[in-house]
């Protein structure tokens, strides 16, 4: 092999080499970018924490700026509301995005349909929720019908056990 033949291939390994470093940075760069948001994310979600709780633990604070006149425990638990949702709509965020595992987001999310199974708490939900990601939204629903599905199927296992 010539010189000039050498040359051509250490030419071509160069190019190679360029793109496969090029290929590389651009993947770092799209995984930053995506740490960053995540923790973005992170920090407003407990910034909208911080406040929701200042709101669960003086409700006058709620009532000065709503211009609603609401006793201490439906400020209190509105707000609450508002905290438990949102944190269950981080942790959607953070399984959708793959932070999260399916495991811990199923475990997590067991927890909706207990909060949310009560008539009050069932139409808070349906007046707050253009306020979620729509994403989650359709989750919730989609665990709320599948608990009212569940609650009807044992009802249904009881009045049949007891006939």
């Amino acid at each position: 092999m010539t010189l000039e033949q050498y040359a051509a291939i250490a030419e071509i390994v160069g190019v190679i080499l360029v793109i496969a470093s090029l290929i590389y940075v651009a993947r770092q760069l799209r995984q930053n970018t995506e740490m960053i948001r995540a923790e973005s994310r992170n920090s407003i979600v407990q910034q909208h924490m911080q406040e929701l709780f200042s709101l669960v633990e003086n409700p006058d604070i709620w009532r000065g700026f709503s211009g609603q006149d609401l006793d201490d425990g439906s400020v209190r638990l509105n707000n609450w509301l508002i905290a438990f949702s949102r944190a269950r709509e981080h942790e959607w965020f953070q399984f959708k995005h793959g932070a999260l595992d399916e495991a811990s987001w199923g475990s997590y999310s067991l927890a909706i349909p207990i909060v949310l199974s009560s008539n009050r708490a069932r139409a808070w939900w349906e007046a707050m929720k253009p306020g979620f990601d729509n994403d989650f939204v359709e989750r919730v629903d989609e665990l709320l019908q599948n608990e009212t599905l569940n609650a009807l199927s044992a009802k249904t296992a009881t009045a049949v056990r007891d006939n």
